[in-house]
């Protein structure tokens, strides 16, 4: 993620240092959860890049340079389907 956050102009070092932080803290938290609350989690943290996707896709059709780091963000969320998968396969 720090990948993407530092492309873009508008994030200081602090905002990503800070960034940083509050991402170690949530992944300590879901380090404890039940593989039922891991997957809702999971799912929660796709969904929550969505709008990114939509404002790159609606930058694109507008030919304008895109304001996200398109492959590092599908490269984040490929990783995310892939644990939701292994994670919905462990419950079957």
């Amino acid at each position: 993620m720090k990948k993407w956050l530092q492309k873009e102009s508008k994030f200081s070092n602090e905002d990503i240092s800070k960034f940083e932080k509050l991402t170690n803290i949530h992944f300590q938290i879901t380090d404890n959860l039940s593989p039922k609350e891991k997957l809702t989690d999971l799912k929660f943290q796709l969904t929550s890049t969505d709008y990114q996707i939509i404002k790159c896709y609606e930058y694109s059709l507008a030919g304008l340079a895109l304001p996200y780091d398109i492959t590092a963000l599908h490269e984040e969320r490929e990783a995310l389907r892939v644990q939701i998968r292994e994670l919905e396969e462990e419950q079957i």
